[in-house]
């Protein structure tokens, strides 16, 4: 019997092994600084800045059956200093995410970058990661990661595939659900991307195309926004941006411009090159 029970220990732990080895972690990150000589209205300064700086872990195992479990942990920091994104140092506030993958789509839990702005502003903003003092100022969303979410993707058909997303505020003072939805459709030298997210009294639609010619893309989308939408100060507005970034080996050229088309005391035009 004593040798029943160490065989089939030994069995278990040959199993376990074999298990892990099908799983697979990766650290990944960027750190990204700048010196920069920045002018805002009357306020001059030169110094030393951080631009969206980062750490992660993403691992993911096979559980046999074409099912998929990962996982994706995110936090940030200040490269010119060192600190942690926050008070408390360094967390992961950036994601935070536990997934299942299958033919039959990706289920996320937890928290990650909304898609409707990842798959339509930040495919036209393509210079810098869209961080820093010449990040897309224009683009509006109140919020890109609220936690506590659950999330679908479908499977690729047509190369096109739609996600839904929920955030819950789980009663906390104040707080309202979100609701996020995002479709992307990718071709061989073309794609189109659109977004949607309601947030209490706030919403947003959002359009994108984006076209690849060799070395040359050109992207540009146009948002819809609408904030404190059933109070008395409610405001509506469009945001647009056409871009572009020529690759030269490993260095880039980029240019863009944005306009926001709201009331004349509030209107705004971005530049950059």
């Amino acid at each position: 019997m004593l040798n029943k029970k160490i065989a089939l220990a030994a069995a278990l732990a040959a199993v376990s092994v074999s298990a892990m080895a099908q799983g697979s972690v990766q650290l990944y990150g960027r750190m990204n600084t700048t010196m920069e000589h920045q002018k805002l209205g009357g306020q001059t300064v030169t110094g030393m800045f951080n631009n969206a700086s980062r750490i992660g872990f993403r691992g993911v195992e096979d559980l046999g059956q074409g099912l998929k479990a990962g996982f994706v942990m995110e936090g940030g920091f200040s490269s010119d200093t060192g600190a942690g994104a926050n008070a408390t140092g360094l967390s992961f506030n950036r994601e935070s995410e536990l997934f299942l993958e299958s033919h039959l789509g990706k289920l996320r839990l937890g928290k990650f970058s909304y898609e409707s702005s990842m798959q339509t502003a930040d495919m036209v903003s393509m210079h810098n990661h869209d961080t820093g003092s010449s990040a897309d100022a224009l683009y509006s969303y109140d919020t890109l990661r609220a936690g506590n979410q659950i999330g679908y993707r479908t499977p690729v058909f047509a190369n096109t595939w739609v996600e839904v997303a929920h955030g819950f505020h789980e009663k906390q003072a104040g707080a309202q659900n979100v609701w996020d939805v995002a479709v992307s459709h990718q071709a061989a030298n073309y794609s189109i991307g659109a977004g949607f997210t309601d947030h209490g009294d706030n919403r947003q639609y959002a359009l994108r195309a984006t076209y690849m010619l060799d070395q040359l893309t050109l992207g540009a989308y146009v948002q819809r926004v609408e904030m404190n939408k059933r109070t008395a100060t409610a405001e509506k507005w469009n945001n647009y941006r056409v871009a572009a970034a020529y690759a030269l080996g490993a260095s880039e050229l980029h240019a863009n411009v944005g306009y926001a088309d709201r009331d004349d005391s509030k209107s705004a035009l971005q530049w950059t090159l």
